[in-house]
């Protein structure tokens, strides 16, 4: 169903009821925006398997919600040292009704499936939240208090182990993170509307599923399955933004010049490629762009983008087991770095650096859950991380997941 009224996605999501909706914001970046609500079913570990959901589904299938970092561990067959996390390790749900927005063309797509309620009905309730959305509202939010956190001391630790590792020639490139837990009564939707005030990103997202809130401004998309073509964009580098011209434009030429960024993208990069080769038509994968900079708010990053022709036959899931969880979220060889990740982070990543995304048979968008707040009773957790290599100065890998956190935790005040 066409509407025949136009209003953007976040005027919909913000004035409707949002239990148990999913809202995959990507009108920042000129990408389609869905909105996934009335789920007819939801689907948890422990009575399936998320790659054999996806596998399994039908043509009419749309699926909407999230994919853990924990749950790659389990697709890996990596046994973690650390205390399973409180939150479930995905959650898919099956939406009766999807909204697409077109933010170029201006037009809102509605799918109706007719299994909560019949269709004319549902189709009747889009309308009306189309017909009463209206822009959001400034919700004030209320500070934070810091629950627990990596010392500066306990990171820099890590990261010099990891060095020791590469320098036996265990690993060449590895992301290492750390979580911080704040207690905050700040609404987590008006955290979202914030954070994606303060860190426009292409790849938002906002899901409140089985009680669990999860707010998103992500930059990096880790796969874009359509019409038999694949993408995936791994970053790596960062350097901070002030809005000081001059301190930028040197930021930026210390960034392109950096050996250690270039080295560190160019492994994840091949990596990637690497793994759209296991299901892509031979010879067809090619790096489109490399070390290509990226402008947002408080930093910059650099990206490369890796194309490829999907084979025929190949189903969703079997795409989602090869890449993921992301490269540039584990390092380089992925299993071995994704082993000693357990080993040197403090606990479980939960869903920081999983991937929220949509999927059907045909098509699939997922991002990487980097710059995510999860937020659960009165608390929310924030994973930050950094690429290290060997030539890593261990402060300076701590002070960029600080520059990271600084949107995040901004968006919890008022």
């Amino acid at each position: 169903m066409e509407c025949l009224k136009y209003v953007p996605a976040l005027w919909i999501y913000s004035s409707m009821d949002r239990r148990d909706t999913v809202f995959l914001d990507s009108s920042m970046g000129g990408g389609r925006s869905y909105i996934g609500l009335m789920p007819h079913r939801v689907f948890l570990p422990g009575e399936s398997d998320a790659v054999e959901v996806l596998d399994g589904m039908s043509d009419d299938d749309v699926l909407m919600g999230y994919l853990s970092y924990d749950y790659g561990l389990s697709l890996h067959g990596i046994s973690s040292i650390h205390p399973k996390a409180q939150i479930p390790d995905f959650i898919l749900a099956d939406f009766d009704v999807v909204i697409e927005e077109d933010p170029v063309g201006k037009r809102l797509h509605v799918t109706c499936r007719g299994r909560v309620m019949p269709v004319c009905d549902e189709e009747r309730f889009v309308m009306r939240l189309v017909e009463g959305a209206s822009p959001p509202e400034d919700i004030p939010g209320h500070g934070y208090d810091v629950v627990s956190d990596m010392s500066r001391s306990d990171f820099v630790r890590s990261v010099e182990e990891a060095r020791s590792m590469m320098a036996e020639g265990e690993f060449y490139v590895i992301n290492l993170s750390r979580s911080i837990s704040v207690r905050s009564s700040s609404d987590p939707f008006g955290t979202f509307l914030r954070l994606r005030r303060l860190s426009p990103s292409p790849f938002g997202a906002y899901a409140d599923l089985c009680g669990i809130q999860i707010a998103s401004s992500s930059m990096e998309m880790l796969l874009d399955h359509r019409d038999g073509v694949v993408r995936t964009r791994p970053i790596k580098g960062t350097s901070p933004r002030t809005g000081d011209s001059k301190k930028d434009r040197d930021s930026l030429s210390a960034l392109l010049s950096s050996d250690k960024d270039r080295s560190e993208l160019l492994m994840v990069t091949d990596m990637e490629r690497n793994d759209m080769n296991r299901f892509c038509v031979p010879g067809s994968v090619d790096v489109g762009s490399f070390f290509r900079p990226e402008v947002y708010s408080t930093l910059y990053h650099t990206v490369s983008d890796v194309v490829g022709r999907v084979r025929e036959g190949v189903r969703t899931g079997e795409m989602v087991s090869c890449m993921f969880p992301g490269g540039s979220v584990t390092g380089a060889p992925k299993e071995v770095c994704m082993e000693t990740i357990d080993s040197l982070e403090a606990c479980r990543r939960g869903i920081y650096t999983g991937s929220m995304g949509i999927f059907s048979a045909h098509m699939a968008e997922m991002s990487i859950t980097i710059r995510t707040m999860v937020h659960s009773g009165d608390t929310y957790t924030i994973g930050v991380g950094s690429g290290i290599t060997y030539e890593s100065d261990p402060d300076a890998e701590y002070d960029e997941t600080s520059l990271k956190a600084l949107a995040m935790l901004r968006s919890l005040e008022g």
